[in-house]
């Protein structure tokens, strides 16, 4: 059993075990189909909404060992056939795909003049990185100690580049927020990724009288 949600539109045989492809013929309705032993069925949506209920779709049904050629629609004539294949793709449906951490996070713990600061670089691609680095930006006085290393030779894909800095603001600071830039390559190409945190009231600190 195979189940594809396509668009635009596909009218195409295939073999157990393949997936189908996208295919003119029917506009940019979106569509998904099953195949099941010698039976496929195509649905297509009203529009481009998966949420359409289901009566509103247009159901599609061939019999592939005898029809390879998807010429004669038999949904009319083998309707609790149809039905079940329907079935099918509704429960083949995954509502949540969960992804892998990606891009650049960053955390703040602590307050007053001195906190911590932790950033992480995700590679949750499917390609290795090379030359992954984390920079924390900060404004002119204030002063950062790194506790781990910055960079990395390589990333694999699912792999974190992790690093704290000890930060120390100054005593008279009006900044609400600190960014930090991830960097890294693939190839030729350059990557960079950036994320922000709030911190919280400003920190002032009175300068001491004469």
């Amino acid at each position: 059993m195979v189940a594809v949600t396509i668009g635009p539109a596909a009218r195409t045989a295939v073999a157990p075990g393949e997936l189908l492809c996208p295919a003119a013929g029917r506009g940019d309705r979106l569509a998904e189909a099953l195949r099941h032993g010698d039976l496929k069925a195509i649905r297509f949506a009203p529009g481009q909404s998966l949420r359409a209920p289901d009566d509103q779709w247009d159901v599609e049904l061939y019999d592939l060992a005898r029809d390879p050629g998807e010429e004669y629609d038999l949904a009319a004539a083998r309707p609790a056939q149809a039905d079940a294949l329907v079935k099918l793709m509704r429960r083949s449906w995954a509502p949540v795909y969960p992804r892998k951490p990606f891009g650049v996070t960053l955390e703040v713990v602590g307050g007053g003049p001195e906190f911590t600061v932790t950033a992480t670089l995700a590679n949750g691609s499917a390609r290795p990185w090379t030359a992954a680095r984390l920079i924390l930006d900060v404004p002119s006085g204030w002063v950062v100690h790194a506790r781990d290393a910055a960079t990395a030779a390589r990333l694999e894909p699912g792999e974190r580049l992790t690093v704290r800095w000890r930060v120390t603001r100054p005593q008279v600071s009006t900044a609400t927020s600190l960014t930090c830039r991830g960097t890294a390559r693939h190839e030729d190409d350059e990557l960079t990724y950036t994320a922000t945190t709030a911190l919280g009231r400003p920190h002032v600190t009175s300068q001491p009288g004469p």
